[in-house]
Order: C-alpha cells, then sequence, then structure tokens
C-alpha cells in the first residue's frame, strides 16, 4: 500500500515535490528497522524509485 500512496504522489505533483527521481537520505531510525529489510544504511542517499523497489523486492521495512 505504502508504494501506491508514494507513486499516486508523485504522479499528482506539479510542483515536484515529489518525484521517483528524487533523492532521500536515510535516518538513523530507518536504518535500524527490525525484520525484513533492504540493508540500508544511516545517511545513505537514493532515490524515491529505488526505495519502492526496496520496498516491494526484500519487502524492506527500512525503505518504508
Amino acid at each position: 500500500m505504502t508504494s501506491l500512496v508514494v507513486l499516486d504522489l508523485c504522479k499528482e505533483s506539479k510542483n515536484n515535490f515529489a518525484d521517483l527521481e528524487s533523492y532521500v537520505t536515510i535516518l538513523e531510525s530507518a536504518s535500524e528497522m527490525t525484520g525484513t529489510t533492504a540493508n540500508l544504511l544511516d545517511r545513505d542517499m537514493l532515490t524515491v524509485e529505488d526505495l519502492i523497489y526496496g520496498m516491494m523486492l526484500p519487502s524492506g521495512n527500512d525503505a518504508a
């Protein structure tokens, strides 16, 4: 569901608030998530598109 919400925001964004090529910096709290993760590290910088793949492929809690 989270990936659908993000994709909708990217599609509807007229001011480039959210776009698939926007970079996101990973916070320490996200990098310390338990459960299935995409193995993201504190201060990693990834695109929104990469994070969507991280949520969907390994079911990464940290990417969500």
